[in-house]
């Protein structure tokens, strides 16, 4: 009869924990999902950014100036980006590496005064614009843009 009791507890015990194996499974799927919305939120709010983005960049590379210590283009005189994007179409130069850290610097500057053409070219209000630019090193660096 001891044997019966010991052979009842053992099947409690593996009923128990076979329920908590299947509970594990159903948390670890629910937790599985909820990584997977959440990266698919996170990838369709960076897809918002684009348009902005885009225009960021435009301007990026039509502005962006170098310091005084640096030797001024011909023609561009202390844009880079324009300069490089003319050695490039002249086939000077096969690729045009763009420093993260002037990307940083020009959307700090944009952070604290957004163009105002820019603003109604987008027709968004300055805070968005203003939060798009400050995400935009992020999604740079872990590739969404």
């Amino acid at each position: 009869h001891a044997q019966v009791s010991n052979l009842d507890i053992e099947s409690g015990l593996l009923s128990e924990n076979s329920c908590d194996s299947e509970r594990g499974a159903m948390a670890g799927n629910a937790t599985r999902e909820s990584v997977s919305k959440n990266a698919l939120v996170i990838a369709r709010e960076a897809a918002g950014r684009f348009a902005q983005h885009k225009e960021i960049c435009k301007k990026f590379v039509r502005s962006f100036e170098i310091g005084r210590e640096n030797q001024p283009d011909f023609k561009f005189g202390r844009r880079k980006y324009k300069a490089l994007l003319q050695r490039a179409a002249n086939h000077h130069l096969e690729t045009i590496f763009v420093d993260l850290n002037d990307v940083e610097a020009f959307l700090s500057q944009e952070i604290q005064d957004p163009d105002p053409l820019l603003l109604e070219s987008l027709q968004v209000p300055k805070v968005q614009l203003q939060q798009s630019i400050e995400l935009m090193m992020v999604d740079i660096e872990e590739n969404a843009l």
